[in-house]
């Protein structure tokens, strides 16, 4: 009889097991102790920088980092982050999951979002002043236009410059202001750009001069031609101002050039004063002409193979500038001496050189040639 009750005590046992075990369950998972765990999911968002131009900037790219979906579920992203003005922020992004009937399942996943920068640099904006000059008139002298690269200050902004000088006096005075630049709401966002200035001046001089250098002109010797006359046409300096002139123009071979001059004005102290005048040069004009020579070269009769005569030139008319010295190389001197022949005896190689200087100066004359004969006879 004993034998046949053990069956029962064990399902008993069994059951009294089980029954804690479910109790143990139940107060595991009311105490949040036991979790479910979730699928990760890692978003990563896009990034982009530019240049303030007053527009949001944004990146609505994205995609999927890390994990996966379960079977039947779907991601909507909406991606939200922009930059407008200047700085960096994060490109963050709204995320859930869907199942197949719509319905938000984003419980069941562990979301992250790697958000990407967004960065609004500030864009380098060169404004220049304008410069102005006058002479002397009792009247101000100011100059209030400025340049600047209109599409890099963004649509709808404006730019307004304030702060110019207004000179009445003599002098040469940086022509300095200040730039302010607004939305359209008119908020003052000149903090938004890198501004560089390029300042002009405001020259008031005290008056015209106009000097007028002398002229010159000879035939071709070698040797430099200047002339150091000059006049003052028209002006005059202040009381207590000096004027001091040195023409500087020269020139030594065949041609013209200006007959330039270096003005310098001072003042009592002998402070330099010359960019307060306006002053104005008319050059004169040196000029050099060609040196007229005559060469004429000697007939020459020799046998075939015999040297060639040398001396078979001479200078017929005219004469060379000092220190200068005249080659000749004839028809007869550059000829075959093997083959007999005959004809002009011409002036083929002229060289005229300066003694002590290698350059050929013989474009420096006007050459005129009177030729003889040469002939190179047989046996």
């Amino acid at each position: 009889m004993k034998k046949k009750k053990m069956p029962i005590y064990l399902v008993g046992s069994i059951g009294v097991a089980l029954i804690g075990l479910m109790i143990v369950m139940t107060m595991i998972i009311a105490t949040g102790s036991f979790r479910v765990r979730k699928t990760k999911l890692v978003i990563q968002t896009g990034s982009a920088e530019r240049e303030y131009n007053g527009v949001p900037l944004k990146n609505n790219q994205w995609y999927l980092a890390e994990g996966d979906l379960a079977e039947g579920h779907h991601m909507e992203v909406e991606v939200r982050g922009e930059q407008t003005d200047i700085g960096t922020g994060e490109n963050i992004a709204y995320v859930r999951v869907l199942d197949d009937s719509d319905i938000d399942v984003s419980d069941q996943y562990e979301i992250k979002v790697d958000a990407g920068k967004l960065k609004v640099m500030k864009p380098k904006i060169v404004i220049k002043g304008y410069s102005s000059a006058k002479v002397y008139d009792g009247f101000p002298l100011e100059n209030k236009e400025i340049d600047y690269n209109h599409s890099r200050i963004g649509t709808g902004n404006t730019v307004v410059a304030t702060g110019f000088p207004s000179k009445k006096e003599p002098g040469v005075y940086e022509n300095r202001f200040q730039v302010n630049i607004y939305n359209s709401e008119n908020q003052d966002i000149t903090d938004n750009y890198d501004i560089e200035y390029e300042y002009g001046t405001l020259t008031i001089r005290y008056d015209v001069i106009r000097i007028r250098t002398g002229s010159a002109s000879k035939e071709y010797d070698g040797k430099p031609l200047v002339s150091s006359d000059y006049y003052l046409e028209y002006g005059k300096v202040r009381s207590g101002h000096r004027l001091e002139c040195k023409t500087v123009g020269t020139i030594t071979l065949v041609g013209s050039a200006s007959n330039n001059v270096a003005v310098h004005i001072f003042g009592e102290q002998g402070e330099e004063l010359t960019e307060m005048y306006e002053i104005q040069i008319e050059p004169g004009l040196l000029t050099i002409q060609p040196r007229r020579i005559a060469i004429r070269t000697l007939d020459v009769n020799r046998p075939v193979g015999s040297d060639p005569v040398t001396e078979d030139w001479e200078l017929l008319d005219g004469s060379l500038a000092e220190g200068e010295k005249l080659s000749v190389r004839t028809t007869q001197q550059l000829a075959n001496s093997a083959t007999p022949q005959v004809g002009d005896n011409r002036a083929e190689l002229i060289s005229i050189v300066a003694e002590g200087r290698s350059e050929d100066v013989s474009t420096c004359y006007q050459i005129a040639y009177y030729y003889g004969y040469y002939e190179i006879t047989g046996d």
